[in-house]
This record gives structure tokens, sequence and C-alpha cells, in this order.
């Protein structure tokens, strides 16, 4: 029997390894598994998708259609001048092979989400071992939180990916991969570069005795790698400023008397515009979707006692309580691994530079992106990487009659984290719209001429057009951006001749949107002539309110040219050709 043991034990000491990543990736592929190939397919469905990717997406017909309708549109052209370079070049290569921007965009986030999986893993177990890279597995594949920002095959969906390869890097030393984080930042997603870049500076110019070191290099090799990275990513996205200056310049926060648009009742929501709140106060926004987004948790029972009768899983007050102890051992964890590991020190240089990027770009915002963009990143990631791995760092070499403990101690650890915490990430994950129930009205403006444009009012279904039909749009909320006065002025011109022709009293309105701004259909609601009149944001709905006003004791001229002009009719709305305009009848 001894002997039989010593031969086991024999055989299995050079495969434990490989042993251990096998039982890791069973474990995954039994509970993840199913979920994640639901959400592949789901994802898949011809008119689901990501509601962002209506309004970047859309330009990049450009390339594939032949006539497009977007050769000369306005609104691609300038999302187009302002697209990262690598994206620009990622879409438009693979459409001029003949792949559908559409198809590019579900395959992405997939495929971003794995890879990003798998160096968050890596980096675990760097810090913790396999069965922290079980935990970080765990958590990752089962959080919706990396779909719902991938979703789309956006510039953003590369936000994730490039900042876990810098993390890859800093945890194993390896400056080449830091480099081609800050590189591929700057060409896919430019926060991810600087939040990278920033951790390199750190890695590479801090002192050797403070443990952060990575390179061998000379101070002055050092900063010539450093100087020669940044330079290469400024080349990089000088042609896109280069491109957007055409549009005017950026907008300041100081100007919101003059451009209402990006303060309060204005285009964008409380996260995306001053007063921002602080990175530290805005790091919650990203750890707790992050650990506890899941709709289907690996233990029902748990996660009913974690959230309660809560409306979202993280209000419930079990959840809070357990959270709060959980951040107090991750805080001590966590300290006792940059203590003692290098590599757990590399890596916490990149929640420094997310603080870092935050701040300057509360700053000097829009030039620097959005400052949430600076914490919803790095929260996410060194949050769910700090609750995976903090438990090694608060079992240190155990005395010799104690370090057996250490195994079972740690995967008691993360059994009772997954138990919690992990969940199966829903089918619908990052698709957060079904456009099914309006295919009739989608493919009636399908079949349009190419060269037609239509005008609608732009909350709402007008926000498909574009993407759904390939025809052009007037104005829509998802591309009424508030960044650049050029384009801000553009819109603005558009929406108000909207407006005026939406509650005209007479043709002449309806018939400037034709003759001055090309308009070849117009979409209207019903409903919104009677009890639901539509509303819009500042400075708009105060126009709104003074064209409903001069309305007032007259018959609005739209609904009476319904009869004339409709060519569609679909539940609410009508479909009216503008060159069936009826003229005012002489007096």
């Amino acid at each position: 029997m001894q002997a039989w043991i010593a031969r086991t034990r024999a055989w299995l000491e050079p495969r434990s390894s490989l042993i251990g990543w096998a039982a890791v990736l069973a474990i995954i592929t039994w509970f993840q598994g199913r979920a994640l190939l639901d959400s592949i397919e789901y994802t898949f469905g011809p008119l689901r998708l990501n509601d962002d990717a209506r309004q970047q997406i859309f330009p990049l017909f450009r390339y594939i259609d032949q006539p497009s309708a977007f050769a000369t549109d306005y609104i691609a052209s300038y999302y187009l001048a302002c697209f990262p370079l690598g994206y620009w070049l990622l879409y438009a290569g693979t459409a001029k092979l003949g792949i559908d921007p559409v198809l590019t965009s579900h395959v992405l986030p997939h495929l971003l989400w794995l890879l990003t999986a798998v160096g968050l893993a890596s980096v675990a177990h760097k810090l913790a071992g396999k069965l922290g890279a079980l935990c970080m597995l765990g958590l990752c594949l089962g959080s919706d939180i990396y779909l719902r920002r991938m979703g789309g095959g956006l510039p953003r969906s590369f936000g994730f990916p490039v900042l876990t390869l810098a993390l890859v890097g800093l945890a194993y030393a390896r400056e080449r991969w830091c480099v081609a984080a800050v590189l591929v930042g700057a060409l896919f997603y430019p926060v991810s570069g600087v939040i990278s870049g920033l951790a390199l500076a750190g890695a590479l110019l801090l002192p050797q005795r403070a443990g952060c070191s990575m390179s061998s290099r000379s101070l002055r090799g050092r900063l010539i790698l450093l100087s020669t990275t940044a330079a290469v990513s400024i080349a990089v996205l000088v042609p896109s400023l280069i491109e957007s200056q055409q549009y005017g310049s950026p907008v300041r926060p100081s100007e919101l008397a003059e451009y209402p648009e990006i303060g309060p009742g204005g285009r964008y929501w409380d996260n995306s515009r001053p007063p921002f709140k602080g990175f530290i106060k805005s790091v919650p926004d990203a750890l707790d979707p992050a650990l506890l987004a899941a709709a289907q948790p690996w233990s029902p029972a748990a996660r009913s006692w974690l959230a309660g009768d809560a409306r979202r899983p993280w209000e419930g007050r079990n959840y809070r309580r357990v959270l709060w102890g959980l951040l107090a051992l991750a805080v001590a964890g966590g300290l006792g691994l940059v203590l003692r590991e290098p590599a757990a020190r590399r890596v916490a240089l990149l929640g420094l530079a997310s603080a870092l990027g935050y701040n300057v770009a509360v700053v000097a915002m829009p030039y620097a992106y959005l400052p949430e963009r600076y914490s919803i990143y790095s929260g996410a990631l060194l949050g769910t990487l700090l609750v995976s791995t903090c438990i090694a760092g608060l079992l240190p070499a155990l005395a010799d009659r104690w370090r057996r403990l250490r195994a079972p101690l740690m995967g008691a650890y993360v059994a009772l984290i997954l138990w919690l915490f992990a969940g199966r990430v829903p089918e619908a994950a990052g698709v957060n719209l079904d456009l099914t129930g309006d295919e009739p009205l989608l493919n009636a403006i399908a079949a349009l001429p190419p060269d037609s444009l239509i005008a609608s009012w732009p909350r709402g279904f007008a926000n498909n057009l574009p993407y759904a039909t390939r025809r052009r749009a007037l104005v829509t909320f998802e591309t009424h951006q508030a960044f650049h006065r050029g384009y801000i002025e553009e819109m603005r011109g558009r929406m108000r001749a909207l407006i005026d022709a939406y509650f005209a009293t007479s043709p002449e309105p309806i018939e400037r949107l034709r003759e001055q701004f090309g308009v070849t259909h117009l979409l209207i609601q019903r409903s919104h002539f009677k009890r639901r009149p539509p509303t819009y944001f500042k400075p708009f709905d105060g126009w709104i309110q003074q064209a409903r006003q001069a309305a007032r004791g007259h018959r609005y001229e739209l609904p009476s040219q319904i009869a004339p002009a409709s060519i569609y009719r679909f539940r609410d709305f009508e479909l009216l050709d503008l060159s069936r305009i009826r003229p005012r009848s002489p007096p």
C-alpha cells in the first residue's frame, strides 16, 4: 500500500500544476459554461443591441454600403473624426474586407471579456495562487459589469482589457506588456492608455527601495523608454484631435451659461458632468455591481439573505454589513500583500494612477475625457482582485506545524466568497435593446431611397433609425453630443427647425425642413399633439414651450397633413413624405 501511495505521489507531483488548472477550469465550466454560451447566442439576435451602439456603429456603414447613405452625413463624419485611430482602423479595415460593422460589434465584447477574465486570473494567481485565480474567474465571469461596459463593441469596450494587460505586466514585471497597454489604450480607448502610462511611470521611476521597480535599465534607459512611449501615444492621438477641431473647440465647464447642454437638466447624467464627487466616493459605483451584479447567483439562498427585497442587490442591509467586514479584511490582507510582495506593490500603482488621472480629468475636462471613466474601470478590476487575493496577505508563511492549514483556509475563504457573491451572467448582459417589436416600421424606413433624410422627435424611436434602417436622421438624442462648439451649434439649428416644424400652425416651417435641411421624410407620433407633448433637454425644453404657446388657439399643421402625406402607419407613428405636403389653401 505504501509503495502504491509513493508511486502515485511521484506521478502526481510533476503534474500537480496542470491538475490544479484543470480543476479550476472544470469548476468554472460547470458553473459558468452554459450561461456564457447563452449570452453569446443571445447577443447575435439581429435586432438585439447595446443602446450606445446606435451612436457609434452606424458611421462605419460608410465603408460597407455601396453607395452609402452616410457618405456625406454630418453626424457620421463628426463621430468618425472623434474615433480613436485604432478603433477606426479596426472597423474600417474589417468593413473593407466585407465584414459588416454590426457583426464585428457583436463578436468583440465576448472576446474581450474572456481575454479580460484570463488576464485577471493570471494576476490573481501571481498574488494568491490557483485558489485566487478560481475566485477571480468566478466573480469576473459572473458579473455583468464587464459586458455592460463592453457591449456594442465600442471604444470603451477596450477599457477593461487594456487595464488588465497593464495589470499583468505590473504583476509579472513585464515592462513591454505595460508599454503595449499604453499604446493599445491610445489606439482604442485613451483613458485606459493614460492610466496605464501613469502606472508605468511609477514602476519605472520610483526608487528601487520602494519595491515597485520592474526594470533593470539605467535611469537614462528608463527615461528614454518612458518618453518614447509617451511620444508614440501622443502621435497616435493627434489625428483624431486634428480632425475633431473642424467641429469647433471643446466646451469647458466654465461655459455652462452659454451652453446649458452640459449642465443640470442638459444632455448628460450626473456622473458625466460637474460637480464630480471624487475618486474614492465614486469607486463603490464600480465595486458594488462588479461583486454582485449577476441575476443568477450560484446560491439563491445566499443572494436572498444578502439582498432581501432591495431593488438592487447591493442595496440590501445584509450586503452592506458583509461588505464592510469584507473591506476591512481586504484592506488588512491587501496591506500584508503590499508589504511582502513586490508584485502587489506594482499592481497597486494602477490604483494610484487612476486616482491621479481622475483628478487631472476634473481640472482638464473635457480634454482628458470624463473623470468617471477613471474610477469605473479600475474600481471594478482592483476591487474584485483585492477581494479574490487578500486572504493570501492574511496567511503568510506559517510555522511548519500550521503550514498545512494554509490551503484549507484559503479554500474555505474562496468557497465562502463564491457562495455569497458569484453568479451566472445574464444572457442579455450588454444587450439592453430588442427592436423586434418595431421591425415593421424599421423595414418600411429601410425601404426608402438611400439618400433619404428622416426627421423625427429625437427621443425614443428616432435613436434607432441610423443603426437599424441605415438611413440618415436629422437629429437623435444618442448622437446629440455637447463636446465641440461647432457641433453643438449645428445640432441647435437642426433641433430648432424641427421644433418649429413639429408645432407649426402652417406648412412653411415644415417646408423649411425639406428645402433648407434636405429632410425627405418626417416621422411623427399622433399622441404628441394631444395630451403627451414631447420633451427634450436644456435649452430645447424652453424653445418647445415657446413653440407650443405660440400655437395656442390654432390648429397644429402636421396632423392635418397626415391624409395627403402619410405613406406608412404603425401604431402611434405616421411616416410623412414631405414632397406630399399640401400648401396652405388661399383665403
